[in-house]
């Protein structure tokens, strides 16, 4: 299997398990008991795809164009923003979005550090 459709399979499984860790954050904040859980399981399991993808990136030199950068500077800065507006919504309106947040945040961080790496193998 070449690397690329690798990579390609590995963020479709990021984006799956990213989409049911949001769901258990929103359960966990309406109370569900299996809510916390689920949202544990669901970091780990994004946690060690990230790192899985990382160790391919780095065996197979993994350059990242100027676009790509860009792309994901986009993607951060709408993240960031939402963070932001979750934040201001529950301090002007007391809406409890804590565990949202926390996902919102660690999708961030995730990010980050993907962006980190791209920097530093940035095309020439």
């Amino acid at each position: 299997m070449n690397y690329e459709k690798e990579i390609s399979e590995i963020k479709n499984k990021i984006l799956h398990y990213d989409i049911k860790l949001s769901s258990a954050a929103f359960d966990l904040d309406m109370g569900v008991s299996t809510g916390k859980a689920d949202v544990r399981y669901y970091g780990r399991k994004i946690t060690d795809l990230y790192k899985e993808l990382d160790q391919i990136e780095i065996t197979h030199h993994r350059h990242y164009s100027a676009s790509e950068i860009s792309k994901m500077e986009i993607e951060m800065a709408n993240k960031d923003a939402k963070l932001h507006s979750m934040m201001h919504d529950e301090e002007k309106f007391g809406v409890s979005y804590k565990n949202r947040i926390a996902v919102q945040q660690f999708d961030i961080d995730s990010l980050k550090a993907q962006l980190d790496k791209a920097r530093h193998f940035k095309d020439k």
